[in-house]
Parts: structure tokens; sequence; C-alpha cells
């Protein structure tokens, strides 16, 4: 195991786009499954293939940048709290207006089930690892005009 975390250190790069083809590729199937022939209850996969890079980039910034963790796990839960919900949101409006889904609480729990890897995306921006909280600034950190 040593080996393997030295070599990802050592070919950050590679080690990223191995990663992340590995998990988008890898649950890629799930779109068309999804698209093509209306398996719904893979919908979350594709979700979780959607953030790859970005889970990606977690986990090699995690595993290369060993510095130790700062502050409470308060700020990521209060993080990962507001973007399921907005997330959840924003999926359940999409659904009703543009797709014409019918709202219904079957609805709500597979929304709120899809959009976690987001909801984790964003609440890592908050995180007690530095390195990671540094990697994902920018989702926190308004530049150019809307600053």
């Amino acid at each position: 195991m040593h080996k393997f975390i030295d070599w990802i250190k050592r070919h950050q790069v590679v080690a990223f786009f191995v990663i992340t083809f590995a998990i988008t590729w890898g649950l890629g199937f799930s779109y068309g499954a999804v698209l093509k022939r209306g398996q719904f209850l893979l919908a979350p996969l594709i979700f979780l293939a959607t953030c790859g890079p970005a889970l990606a980039g977690i986990l090699l910034t995690a595993i290369a940048n060993t510095e130790p963790k700062r502050g409470t796990r308060k700020a990521f839960w209060i993080a990962f709290f507001g973007a399921w919900v907005v997330s959840a949101l924003v999926f359940l409006a999409h659904n009703a207006f543009f797709n014409r889904a019918p709202f219904s609480p079957r609805m709500v729990r597979f929304a709120l089930i899809c959009v976690l890897p987001v909801a984790f995306v964003c609440g890592m921006a908050y995180s007690r690892v530095p390195a990671v909280k540094s990697y994902l600034v920018s989702l926190i950190r308004l530049r150019g005009v809307w600053s």
C-alpha cells in the first residue's frame, strides 16, 4: 500500500487521470442504462460519474498532502446539508418544470439520493484537510464581476 501511495505522490497528474477515468468510465454504463433503457434506479450512479473529476481531485489531494487537520467538522456538515437541500430543490424544479415529471414523495426521495455526490463535493470546500480546502476554494470564492 505504501508503494501505491508513494507512486500517487510522485505521479499526481497521471494518477488524477487514472482515477478520474476509472470513476467516470467505470460508471459510464449508467448513462446508457438510464437514457436508453429507462432504468432510473441507476441515476444516482450518473451523478457519481459526473462528479468523478472532483472526487478524484479530492482523493488525490488528501493522499498527496498529509498536513494535519484543522478546525471542526461543523463547517463541513453545514455546507453539506445546505448544498444537499439547494441541489435537491434545483433537481426537483428542473424535473417538475422542464421534464414535466410528477412531483411525489418518491421523487423527493429519489432527488435526495441522487444529489448526494454533488453535496459532498460542495461540502468538501469546507473540509478540515487544508489541501482539499485550497483545492476546492474556487467553489466558495467568486472571482470577477460577481465578487
